[in-house]
């Protein structure tokens, strides 16, 4: 991790979300919630995605080499930009964010700025409980549980493969059945854990 921004990167990422991992990880055997079907875990689909800290924004300040990059936004919700200083990105779709930092960048800044804001990598998925390597992984567009688990280096040994404690941003920890036939789809910064198969 040669990248200072990578280093800030999992510091934040592991602040964020260390004590909800711990949570599950200590989740007895016999404290798990009721088991749904595959069919309850279904994503409310959301008009568009919502910037929130440990999301990593592109920022292109056209003719403005020194402002354009990657920026990190920070446990508080902020981006920290050149010139401009705390912009508070959490909350706000890209379009949004796009339109505060032009007219921040329009009062005696510069004079006809151009810019894009983009998402370049959403917040990490969390994966806790028996599989092989457990953390955090960048979330992939259409990411799957069974996705998430194979990344993670798949079941161990002791490992239910037919089952998943599933949190959702903002919401309490549920436990799904799994469907080969019906894949449990992901959002960015979700927490599973695989727990422990029966005996």
């Amino acid at each position: 991790m040669k990248d200072p921004r990578n280093r800030l990167r999992f510091a934040l990422l592991a602040a964020l979300h260390g004590g909800a991992l711990l949570s599950l990880t200590a989740c007895a055997q016999d404290r798990l919630p009721p088991l749904e079907p595959a069919s309850a875990a279904a994503i409310q689909s959301a008009p568009a995605y919502v910037i929130a800290p440990g999301d990593l924004v592109r920022i292109v300040v056209y003719n403005e080499p020194n402002m354009t990059g990657d920026y990190l936004v920070l446990p508080e919700g902020t981006i920290q930009l050149p010139l401009i200083g705390v912009v508070m990105a959490k909350g706000q779709t890209a379009s949004q964010l796009s339109d505060e930092i032009l007219g921040k960048l329009r009062k005696g800044i510069l004079t006809e700025p151009r810019i894009s804001v983009n998402l370049a990598q959403m917040r990490s998925v969390f994966v806790s409980g028996a599989v092989t390597k457990p953390g955090a992984y960048p979330y992939i567009p259409d990411m799957t549980v069974d996705m998430a688990v194979a990344v993670a280096g798949g079941y161990t040994d002791r490992g239910a493969h037919n089952r998943v404690v599933l949190r959702h941003s903002g919401e309490a920890e549920r436990q799904f059945e799994l469907n080969p036939g019906m894949p449990i789809k992901l959002a960015p910064g979700d927490i599973i854990k695989v727990p422990e198969r029966a005996f």
